[in-house]
């Protein structure tokens, strides 16, 4: 689990950070994507590719990605009622 302090270093892009401010993973420096707001152009944060790609696929969009969640959530419960 990242903690508040390593999203923050994240987000603010600090040379030090070499992990993915949405998964956690640790691809290395080389392999992280500087995710910027596609309206202001602001710095978001340092992301992998699968998740930058995650991103991009759902449109930015915090209802779908929210509907994906409820959409898993609801298939692991219909696992374990079967």
């Amino acid at each position: 689990m990242i903690n508040k302090a390593q999203r923050i270093s994240n987000w603010r892009g600090e040379n030090h950070v070499n992990f993915c401010a949405v998964c956690g993973c640790h691809p290395g420096q080389d392999n992280l994507i500087q995710d910027k707001n596609p309206s202001s152009g602001a710095n978001r944060g340092r992301l992998c590719t699968d998740c930058i790609t995650l991103l991009r696929l759902s449109k930015e969009s915090p209802r779908i990605l929210a509907n994906m969640i409820v959409y898993l959530e609801d298939f692991d419960i219909r696992l374990e009622i079967d």
